[in-house]
């Protein structure tokens, strides 16, 4: 995928996270559960 101009890989699963947790790939990994949750914290 990199090699076609992916920018970064979306986890669009709440459980991918687990699955992805001990990777260290050259590109971002932007878990789609974490980005709202993360929000939200930030507003509490």
């Amino acid at each position: 995928m990199m090699d076609q101009g992916a920018e970064a890989i979306l986890l669009g699963g709440t459980d991918l996270n687990a699955a992805f947790d001990r990777l260290t790939p050259d590109v971002p990994i932007l878990d789609c559960a974490h980005i709202p949750t993360q929000a939200i914290a930030q507003h509490i």
